[in-house]
């Protein structure tokens, strides 16, 4: 009778193991800074004629996220993405300390996968010293302290691949002396995953800050910045080495400069501009979706930090046709942005998120060790 006992017992083990819940063991965020539901609905309008046409939309799991901070009801970039790389809220302007509190080192999940020997990766269309990407690779009290950021990222955290804007610290002489293999040029970047280093580290320094809006000027992403779907692909091909898995942010930042109306001459010019880097952070996610179709250990999720621009859609023609919209400030605002996941852990993001819930997403869903894992408050 215990002989029979031990062999159930031990096919209960078994059959329990086998439908344990499958693990993540690459994360890939991306990040659509200033969009809100509007963004996506116009984008999607201009592209297929219709509201939810786009990559994005045929995740499984989708919902509405939160987005406040600790210390005011509309976010900005570097609390919410805080809140996203720690699971902490924090006050606007912190990046990864504890504020409200001691001011201590938030650890982030680029940190938690670094700890676990996997591979780490930026990319922006922003400056890499920028609230979004500085909010996983460093800790400062505020988001405006460029170099000391700089130092951060290109001495203490060290993400494997980092392609964005430059800024102050941070270029192509200061990645170069931080033992980063360079690339300035769009055509340097293609050429740059053909290394055979198998624990790289590659800094693709466009510029000295933020890309042009690609609407307004195709030109240069021919001659000099590559696309956001060109960078996220070849951080793909870069990560995708690693035996541990890796992390990757994609963030597509001029949806939010567009929002603010930034360097725009008049409001159709602004919402042809939100609309393109929409788009072409849904190329960027299409991207993500093909790798994953080949590497189905992929968790995926698609969000933004806040909304700005108070954006509303007033028309909608076939596809094609830019929509016709009302933009209602040119700020942030309150209000909650979406949120699409696929893969391994992505039926944790519920119909309503909160943004320091992702945090723990990634973190259960990539199975990591986080001896104290940080609550979402």
């Amino acid at each position: 009778m215990k002989c029979c006992q031990s062999v159930l017992v031990g096919l209960l083990v078994c059959v329990s193991t086998a439908m344990a819940e499958p693990r993540a063991a690459n994360v890939i965020l991306f990040i659509g800074d200033g969009m809100g539901p509007e963004q996506v609905r116009a984008a999607s309008y201009y592209a297929t004629g219709r509201a939810d046409g786009l990559v994005m939309h045929n995740l499984p799991h989708h919902g509405l996220m939160t987005t406040h901070s600790a210390n005011n009801s509309t976010t900005d970039s570097a609390a919410s993405a805080t809140a996203f790389a720690t699971g902490v809220k924090v006050n606007n302007h912190v990046i990864s300390v504890q504020r409200p509190g001691d001011g201590h080192d938030l650890p982030t999940i680029l940190e938690h996968f670094n700890k676990r020997g996997a591979l780490t990766g930026l990319v922006t269309t922003d400056s890499l010293l920028g609230a979004t990407p500085a909010g996983f690779s460093a800790h400062q009290e505020h988001r405006k302290l460029a170099p000391a950021i700089a130092d951060d990222i290109l001495r203490k955290t060290q993400p494997n691949v980092i392609f964005g804007g430059g800024g102050p610290g941070l270029d192509a002489e200061s990645a170069a002396s931080a033992g980063y293999t360079v690339a300035t040029t769009r055509e340097q970047l293609i050429n740059l995953f053909k290394t055979d280093d198998q624990t790289p580290h590659l800094a693709g320094i466009f510029g000295g800050g933020r890309f042009d809006y690609y609407h307004r000027k195709p030109q240069q992403y021919v001659s000099n910045y590559p696309r956001l779907y060109e960078m996220t692909a070849q951080a793909l091909a870069v990560l995708s080495r690693s035996e541990k898995g890796f992390f990757l942010m994609v963030e597509s930042a001029l949806i939010d400069k567009s929002g603010h109306s930034q360097r725009l001459d008049d409001d159709a010019v602004r919402t042809r501009c939100n609309i393109t880097e929409t788009l072409e952070l849904d190329k960027a996610v299409h991207v993500a979706v093909d790798f994953a179709r080949v590497h189905p250990d992929t968790l995926i999720i698609v969000t933004a930090d806040h909304e700005c621009g108070d954006l509303h859609i007033v028309q909608t023609g076939d596809a094609g046709q830019w929509p016709t919209v009302r933009w209602g400030r040119k700020d942030h605002t309150g209000i909650p942005v979406p949120i699409f996941a696929t893969g391994p852990g992505a039926e944790r993001c519920s119909p309503k998120t909160d943004n320091a819930e992702v945090f723990n997403i990634m973190a259960e869903s990539a199975g990591l060790d986080i001896a104290e894992p940080a609550a979402a408050n």
